[in-house]
């Protein structure tokens, strides 16, 4: 029974020291890829970062606010949206086939007497004088980047059943090129004008009738226009004219093979970086392991040719752990290369809707890194707990988006010194200020992950200092005074007592050195000690029968 209680127990210490070896290794493995990703960010960043604001690849929502891949692009796109004329809205009216194809459509609507007037919500009178109207004003279509960005020509954009509605025509003509939903909100000025313009044509004498009434029917189908139905009408046809531009752009190969293309090449970029980084890391990491023992023990060497014989020797038996650093730098390089095309394809998106600025982009990317090396982490086979990997794998992502932050920092430092007496080392400074903040921050980051518990111990034994303290009673505050009381009284008796017995017994000195009864002797003896006590110099004093007739003599 013994002998299998000693077999179970040195199972258990093999299979802990092995358990332990394991959480050694990936402690380090995850501090090399801290490291490494330290060295990629304020090292070699600035060689290899090609991030640009809107993310590298032209969308619809970019170009319309001015972001471009390029100045190409920029120069082509402003070039196709330039020029309206009256000549480029007859060709894309009367001289456009789809344009006359849905007139006739609309036509025939109308005489059916079912067809709903936009502007008004009303149906629309068999004889009533109608325009055909792009819902979506023409000119605006024109000059739309996005559409021009599609590929899309005018024609296809503007000339669709939802964009082409039959309306009357005096509110067509006073709308113009205008934003329906702007000349919607600038109704009620209108009204006020056309109220002017009616009392006015109904006051004039020097008009024919039939002029005054063509006038005022004129006036009173505009007075007709209703915002509600006006606002409707352009919120639909303006979502489905997006809905047409934005599938031609983003289901085009342009696009695709543009994202594709910009996601390879930033891959390619920052899989450069990471593994350049980790092979920086890895050199400087084996030769401080090889060198640090010869300069520890450099004193014990007799001669520089045994350090240097070491030193080779050292570094040969280093070799054994470059199949380990292989894989950590291969392991780098998937990461960067992961890393980089899927944030590329993730910053292409959301620049669909918003455009984003190059720190975000770095954000985006390094996050992303982070997160493939974390997610490897997680899903490697290993005996180390879920727990621990999940702590280690936390790590890697908040100590790469602080190293982010802190090249971020780097750079805002050195531009504010722009224009100062230090602008010539702006760059020396900005790094070296990102460089100790960050190594701070990571400091303090990882020291918190790996010792949380203590740090929560040490949280939760402040709260209930300071709640025991919030709770103290009245009662035994009281008694807390009384005692303290009670103790400077005892300290302010005893101070009494001793001032009491050193006034005593200076005042039997005083009565001893001024009593004329005593013999002279003893008085002065005792108005020597009588001085000393009192602090009176000890070489003013007199002691002797000399002293007396040296200070008579003077």
């Amino acid at each position: 029974m013994g002998k299998q209680s000693e077999l179970i127990q040195l199972s258990q210490v093999q299979s802990y020291g092995a358990h332990k070896f394991n959480i050694d290794g990936l402690l380090k493995s995850v501090r090399d890829q801290v490291q490494s990703n330290l060295i990629s960010q304020f090292g070699l960043g600035p060689l290899f970062n090609n991030f640009q604001d809107g993310g590298g690849v032209d969308t619809i929502h970019n170009v319309r606010n001015e972001v471009y891949s390029s100045s190409e692009v920029k120069e082509d796109l402003h070039k196709k949206t330039s020029g309206y004329s009256k000549e480029i809205a007859n060709s894309n009216r009367k001289g456009s086939e789809n344009y006359k194809k849905i007139n006739a459509m609309q036509a025939e609507a109308k005489k059916s007497g079912k067809l709903i007037d936009p502007n008004t919500g009303d149906r629309i009178g068999i004889n009533e004088k109608t325009d055909l109207d792009h819902r979506v004003a023409l000119k605006g279509i024109f000059e739309d980047k996005g559409r021009a960005l599609s590929g899309m020509d005018v024609d296809e954009a503007a000339n669709t059943k939802t964009n082409l509605k039959l309306t009357d025509r005096s509110i067509n003509r006073s709308m113009k090129d205008a934003n329906k939903s702007d000349y919607a909100k600038d109704l009620p000025r209108k009204r006020e004008i056309w109220e002017k313009e009616r009392q006015a044509v109904k006051n004039n004498t020097t008009i024919s009738p039939e002029k005054k009434r063509a006038k005022l029917a004129n006036i009173e189908n505009k007075m007709r226009a209703d915002a509600e139905a006006i606002e409707k009408s352009d919120r639909q046809a303006r979502l489905a004219y997006e809905i047409h531009v934005n599938s031609k752009y983003y289901l085009s190969s342009n696009f695709l093979g543009a994202t594709v293309k910009n996601a390879s090449r930033q891959a390619g970029i920052q899989g450069l970086k990471s593994v350049a980084g980790a092979v920086v890391y890895q050199l400087s990491d084996l030769l401080f392991d090889v060198l640090m023992p010869i300069v520890k023990s450099w004193n014990s060497y007799e001669s520089m040719k045994d350090r240097v014989e070491d030193f080779k020797t050292r570094l040969y038996k280093s070799f054994d752990t470059l199949k380990q650093r292989i894989v950590l730098v291969k392991d780098s390089l998937l990461a960067g290369l992961s890393g980089g095309f899927l944030s590329a394809i993730a910053n292409t998106l959301i620049n669909a809707f918003l455009t984003t600025g190059k720190n975000f982009a770095r954000i985006i990317n390094d996050t992303f890194v982070s997160l493939w090396q974390a997610v490897k982490l997680l899903t490697t086979k290993t005996e180390v707990p879920l727990s621990v990997r999940i702590k280690e794998a936390f790590k890697l992502i908040t100590t790469a988006l602080i190293a982010t932050g802190g090249f971020m920092l780097g750079e805002a430092v050195s531009a504010s010194l722009a224009g100062t007496p230090f602008a010539p080392i702006a760059d020396i400074i900005g790094t070296g200020v990102a460089a100790v903040m960050t190594g701070m921050a990571t400091a303090l980051v990882v020291y918190l992950f790996d010792h949380f518990a203590e740090v929560v111990d040490g949280v939760k034994s402040i709260i209930k200092t300071m709640a025991k303290g919030m709770t103290v009673t009245s009662d035994q505050l009281k008694a807390d005074y009384e005692q303290a009381i009670i103790r400077i009284d005892g300290i302010y008796r005893d101070v009494l007592e001793e001032i009491y017995v050193q006034y005593d017994h200076l005042n039997k000195l005083a009565d001893l050195a001024f009593d004329l009864g005593l013999k002279p002797a003893k008085q002065f003896y005792a108005s020597q000690e009588y001085a000393d006590e009192v602090g009176v110099d000890r070489d003013r004093v007199l002691r002797s029968r000399e002293d007396v007739k040296k200070y008579f003599k003077n």
